[in-house]
């Protein structure tokens, strides 16, 4: 089983933490690691203790670095051979790292053609367009990086559409 490195980015976001790592603990792949980068100046501190195979793994750095530099700021401690963003303000199903995992085969980033969104009362099933769904392999994240501008990872989305058949 393949590790896959998770990576948030968080301002000091304690409950949207806590539920993003809920979702985190509950997925079905064993091999897992979430690393967060709080840049807020009051640390972020999570008592738990997670399932065998699995880390967490908390960096209190403050900083003014853009969301894609601190994305590579952990992406350069992350240890495995997938990696994937894990925002604090959603939710994930248990079995989406494992669904990325057994569906990317040989291409460089895999994602579901649509995902469940919640706005107030409505729930729906839409066309999905975010990033925080997509796994990528190490090497294609490791050879673009994450943007370091003001826009979220437009270097790695951008190039998506021609790795993709």
């Amino acid at each position: 089983m393949p590790l896959v490195s998770c990576l948030m980015v968080t301002h000091g976001r304690y409950n949207l933490t806590c539920q993003a790592l809920a979702c985190f603990l509950a997925q079905d792949h064993p091999h897992r690691e979430l690393l967060i980068l709080n840049h807020h100046p009051v640390p972020l501190i999570l008592g738990i203790t997670p399932p065998t195979g699995t880390s967490v793994h908390i960096f209190n750095e403050p900083n003014t670095n853009t969301f894609g530099a601190n994305l590579n700021l952990i992406l350069d401690r992350a240890q495995g051979e997938f990696i994937r963003t894990w925002d604090s303000d959603d939710y994930f199903l248990p079995w989406c790292i494992s669904q990325g995992v057994e569906m990317i085969g040989d291409k460089p980033a895999w994602k579901p053609a649509r995902s469940w969104f919640v706005q107030g009362e409505s729930v729906t099933l839409e066309a999905n367009n975010f990033e925080p769904s997509i796994l990528w392999r190490r090497d294609f994240v490791d050879a673009l990086r994450f943007d370091e501008g003001e826009v979220e990872s437009t270097t790695l989305c951008d190039a998506l559409p021609h790795h993709f058949v």
